[in-house]
């Protein structure tokens, strides 16, 4: 299949999902390559180009920590059995040329929902070749679009003054919108109903998206998985930035003797080999926690995003559906032992916890290091409250996941709370889920956890258990047709009618 854009003309491998023909553009440019003097700076929209695009394979993967696939591993094996197309999803390359977006567009018709798809990685990682959209344009007949942007210092370095405002992942994605609204037509997307839906990273950009005049007419409403533009300690400290920024002209360019950020230093950062840049990127952060990531900067945000959404400066009626899974303070089982007092290593990476390895005053250490500073002094308090009837004595795995469970509550669940009262209070519809179901072969999670942990539930969004029906339940197979029947649904209307029964009615969420 070949469709003409206003960019060139493009050519499409064509798979089969679920006996239906799905056409796949992979690696569309929406930007010049952001390299050179376009390092850091905003992106710049790509040229019309005049040979047919072969849009056959997944794009290069912005710069982040390296990942490599075993491809002889059992797991890898056992996913191209089933589904052999998916071979070139292993092969992608990390580079600063990765501004690009992979369409799915089921075989017929015309007008189809748009849903667009942001991926999450707390601004320092994540690809969409870890996404493959072609199962849920197949089963509901919608159009996916998967985005990629820049990511850590790439993406976000910032330092006081005009000349590194930061934020260049976000724009990113207002360009890749934009690129969407002049182009979806062609694929049969209906420009007017371009629906955001993102995990994490990718749900607090969606969330950003909500609050952002630059993208107000670019999306029609909004899914918003495990994240809200109220999260805490993602929004930089542009002091913190400029240091750090600093720190890395003065690793990078000893020969300036920075002082300040200037044009000299920001040029030599331009020149500098990205690996060593993201490398001592990584050493920086490690110091300057708070670093490269997103900042208000008078353009992306006009004010803090916490301000915006206290004064309910949303922009449009856009319908939103939010929620969070039922243990989403389990990344944090993989922090560094070295905060807590507690040799994690020791337990695996997904162990049970030896009995009376996690103590109260593990605990403590651990919610100091990992909730904001300004919730710091509560720790003790609130430690005495979740512990409430747990000794010490008891069995540690209950008291870490106490641990899990308030962390959950204060960087996902209570923001969520707060955004939705306000948003709700704008005379704007909202959605309320909880995801609770842990998946009992894929993506399972550890055995601790007492129900879905972050991110759980993206395997059954894109509908992977219906293509590894081996790996899945009838439940869980169920469960995903459901849950792509809500997000479709949703998507193409604004409303949830699925549970709207006799034996359950989905109600609007409201403040009251």
């Amino acid at each position: 299949m070949i469709i003409e854009t206003k960019t060139g003309k493009i050519m499409a491998t064509t798979v089969t999902r679920l006996g239906k023909s799905v056409h796949c553009f992979f690696g569309i440019p929406y930007a010049e390559p952001p390299v050179g003097t376009l390092r850091f700076r905003k992106a710049v929209p790509k040229k019309a180009f005049k040979e047919t695009l072969k849009a056959l394979k997944q794009p290069n993967y912005c710069f982040q920590r390296k990942t490599t696939i075993d491809k002889s591993s059992e797991y890898v094996k056992q996913v191209l059995k089933y589904i052999p197309d998916l071979n070139h999803y292993f092969d992608v390359e990390r580079a600063e040329d990765c501004l690009y977006l992979n369409v799915f567009v089921p075989d017929s018709g015309a007008n189809k929902t748009v849903m667009v798809w942001i991926h999450g990685g707390a601004f320092i990682s994540g690809q969409i070749s870890h996404y493959d959209g072609s199962t849920l344009a197949a089963a509901r007949d919608v159009i996916v679009v998967t985005v990629s942007y820049r990511l850590g210092v790439f993406g976000f370095l910032a330092a006081n003054g005009s000349e590194l405002p930061g934020n260049y992942g976000l724009h990113d994605q207002v360009l890749a919108l934009h690129w969407i609204r002049d182009n979806i037509h062609a694929f049969g997307g209906n420009v007017d109903n371009v629906v955001l839906f993102g995990e994490s990273a990718g749900a607090i950009s969606v969330g950003y998206h909500l609050i952002c005049p630059l993208s107000r007419d670019l999306f029609s409403r909004a899914i918003l998985e495990s994240g809200n533009p109220l999260v805490p300690m993602i929004m930089a400290d542009r002091n913190i930035n400029t240091e750090a920024t600093l720190d890395l002209i003065r690793a990078l360019c000893p020969h300036i003797a920075a002082t300040q950020v200037d044009s000299r230093g920001i040029t030599c950062l331009q020149e500098a080999n990205a690996s060593l840049l993201y490398d001592w990127s990584q050493k920086i952060f490690a110091r300057r926690i708070g670093s490269f990531l997103p900042i208000e900067d008078n353009d992306f945000f006009a004010e803090h995003p916490q301000e915006l959404v206290s004064n309910r400066q949303f922009f449009g009626s856009k319908e939103i559906l939010i929620g969070t899974n039922a243990v989403e303070g389990s990344p944090t089982r993989i922090i560094n032992s070295l905060h807590s007092g507690a040799n994690f290593a020791t337990f695996g990476p997904f162990g049970k916890f030896p009995k009376n390895a996690f103590t109260k005053h593990t605990f403590v250490a651990l919610l100091k290091h990992n909730l904001p500073e300004e919730y710091s002094g509560l720790a003790e308090m609130a430690v005495d409250y979740v512990l409430d009837g747990v000794s010490n004595g008891s069995d540690s795995t209950e008291v870490w996941n106490r641990y899990v469970d308030i962390v959950g509550d204060v960087i996902f669940v209570c923001p969520d709370f707060v955004f939705i009262n306000h948003y709700s209070a704008a005379n704007q519809t909202v959605f309320y889920y909880r995801f609770v179901p842990k998946a009992k072969y894929f993506w399972s999670g550890p055995d601790w956890a007492s129900g879905a942990v972050h991110a759980q539930e993206l395997p059954f969004v894109f509908g992977i258990p219906l293509v590894l029906q081996k790996w899945f339940s009838l439940k869980e197979i169920q469960l995903s047709e459901t849950l792509m029947t809500v997000w479709t649904e949703f998507a193409k209307t604004g409303f949830v009618s699925h549970f709207q029964t006799f034996v359950l009615k989905w109600q609007l969420c409201t403040k009251s």
